[in-house]
């Protein structure tokens, strides 16, 4: 049944009603394209944690010119240490090229603390143990794939 309407008034209604139903349905397919993703799980094992104190994060990056710095932050998990080891699982990880940072956090502030010279001044690793010189590696030196169900990753804390 078509119903005409008259007027510009009924004109702006049937404009509105059309464009939120055109939105509705592009977000719906939108979040559909989402759940079919292909995900996986990253298991980081943490190693060479100098004491039981404080707490370990686990950063997850996906873009080098954001890589290594707060804004680059993509998901991040914290956990305690025990016997120098901590562990965390980042799920549902779309698959795709990521880095990771840690931190031993020791003062559970959230984050990094530096000397007066902008050190660390508390422990810090990369995914890939990259041999480091000056600064934080490169995104590239840093990054791995993900593209199975799981995948493991161990990396050592530098002080």
């Amino acid at each position: 049944m078509l119903i005409l309407f008259e007027g510009k008034k009924h004109m702006k209604y049937i404009m509105v009603i059309l464009t939120l139903i055109l939105t509705l349905k592009a977000f719906s397919e939108e979040t559909t394209l989402n759940r079919n993703e292909i995900v996986g799980k990253i298991n980081v094992k943490v190693c060479n944690v100098k004491n039981d104190k404080g707490q370990v994060v686990v950063e997850l990056y996906t873009k080098k010119k954001k890589f290594p710095t707060p804004e680059g932050v993509i998901r991040r998990e914290k956990n305690s240490i025990s016997q120098g080891m901590s562990e965390v699982t980042f799920e549902d990880v779309p698959f795709g090229t990521y880095a990771i940072t840690i931190n031993h956090d020791t003062n559970m502030n959230d984050r990094m603390d530096k000397n007066s010279f902008g050190l660390p001044s508390e422990g810090y690793g990369f995914s890939n143990n990259p041999r480091l010189i000056i600064g934080p590696p490169s995104f590239k030196k840093a990054s791995f794939i993900v593209n199975q169900d799981s995948i493991s990753l161990m990396i050592k804390m530098k002080y």
